[in-house]
């Protein structure tokens, strides 16, 4: 199993850090520019990770221990059953997905973690750089989401390095997360094109408790509008001393910001309000929607569990947990999980949009939707059933573009080293192309 580790500064270059913050102005700061040298260590750290990474596929065609990883999905629900962490981290997955499917934009949600010094930040018992190793080592990302996997990878290496050096004591940290313009990554990744969702992340720092405080936000005030998202943030860094020279997303992604701690009375509900009056009176970047006050919209969303579905779900995951053989098994199942959760959950309810669902899921749902209020609970089966197979939703960018044919889907999972294989339209395997099993055809 291939960890980073994350070479920490010494004492004197931690008094050095703290002092170096103490003498700036307190203003907006880039972490880049106001410490380099935990900037170029994180980054350090992330292209060994993403070695050991390339070295252990080359190497090996079979599973490895790296999928028995305790920071993986599968590794926790298989231990659910008998260990509270396993569980709560299990919980936690499902507790996640569920808001982020079905509020697109204006949700505003909470990540409770630790700080155990040495070893980084911690959630669940999970250190978060191996958390963000695993997208990298297990999703198979291509092009822009692999840049971008690599730096959600640095930037929690900055966010452990900040902490130890007690940098995090005195501000709090902001990372804005925005779509792709690039429309081959926006089909690709099944990004919905008609919010263009930013995420807005203000991570604060409690003697040893960290929160991660998300909120969603439109990328351009209405579905027919060009993005005004990247000129918003620019400017919101401009009135805060900050210069920021790239209209790139991923770019902008890699730019962590210091806030003193104080400043956001409100927390990201207060980057979001700025933004909006950057933006001319939009509400989390939509406009036509009626602004509510922003400290109890946030509480009130953070205030969603969605109890019945997440229970239903991790009960789910923990029975079938041991079926599972590669740590993407279990990262498939939550998705088609709650898809179909959220589909059964939108038809219930009027007030979400199942334009997030995709144009032939959303048919099928507004059909569904009649039924269920009908009465008609056969027709509600089987369209449910229906909009589920179409939905194209997710909570976060995931690959769409395998595609179907006369034999199904063009991505699938090798039965023997549960490797992704991807074969051309018309045509089957004959065998894996990592471990060579030959593949069982369906009659």
């Amino acid at each position: 199993m291939s960890t980073a580790t994350f070479l920490q500064p010494t004492e004197t270059q931690f008094e050095g850090l703290i002092e170096h913050s103490f003498g700036q102005p307190e203003s907006w700061k880039r972490v880049d520019q106001a410490y380099p040298e935990i900037e170029e260590q994180a980054w350090a750290d992330t292209r060994r990770e993403i070695g050991a990474i390339a070295l252990d596929n080359t190497l090996q065609s079979q599973p490895t221990n790296n999928q028995n990883s305790s920071s993986t999905l599968m590794y926790a629900a298989k231990r659910a059953p008998y260990d509270i962490k396993s569980y709560r981290q299990t919980r936690t997955n499902v507790e996640k997905e569920i808001p982020e499917r079905l509020l697109k934009v204006g949700l505003v949600s909470e990540t409770f973690m630790e700080h155990e010094p040495g070893l980084g930040i911690v959630q669940d018992g999970r250190p978060i750089a191996e958390i963000y190793a695993n997208s990298l080592r297990f999703a198979r990302l291509q092009g822009e989401m692999l840049q971008r996997g690599s730096i959600e990878h640095k930037n929690a290496g900055v966010i452990n390095q900040l902490a130890d050096a007690g940098v995090l004591d005195e501000h709090d940290v902001l990372i804005m997360s925005l779509a792709s313009t690039k429309k081959e990554v926006i089909e690709r990744y099944g990004i919905s094109e008609k919010y263009m969702a930013a995420s807005l992340q203000l991570v604060s720092k409690d003697e040893n408790e960290v929160i991660c405080d998300t909120a969603l936000v439109a990328g351009k005030k209405n579905p027919e509008a060009e993005r005004d998202d990247i000129a918003a943030v620019i400017e919101l860094a401009r009135r805060h001393g900050i210069d920021i020279d790239t209209t790139n997303p991923a770019e902008l992604l890699d730019i962590v910001i210091l806030i003193p701690k104080g400043e956001l009375s409100n927390g990201i509900a207060g980057v979001v309000e700025e933004l909006d009056e950057i933006r001319g009176g939009t509400f989390y970047g939509q406009e036509g929607v009626a602004r509510e006050d922003y400290a109890r919209h946030a509480e009130q969303q953070r205030a969603l569990k969605f109890e019945d579905i997440v229970d239903a779900i991790t009960d789910i995951l923990i029975q079938e947990a041991p079926t599972f053989k590669h740590p993407m098994q279990a990262v498939k199942r939550l998705g088609q999980l709650a898809d179909y959760f959220t589909v059964q959950y939108s038809i219930e309810n009027d007030n979400i949009d199942i334009d997030i669902f995709g144009p032939t899921s959303a048919k099928l749902i507004a059909k569904a939707r009649k039924a269920f209020k009908e009465g008609d609970e056969m027709g509600v089966i089987e369209l449910t059933s229906l909009a589920h197979d179409s939905s194209t939703n997710s909570s976060c960018p995931m690959d769409m573009s395998s595609g179907f044919d006369e034999y199904g889907s063009l991505n699938f999972d090798c039965p023997g080293c549960m490797s992704i294989n991807t074969r051309e339209p018309g045509k089957l395997l004959p065998n894996c192309k990592e471990c060579n099993m030959e593949i069982p055809k369906c009659d």
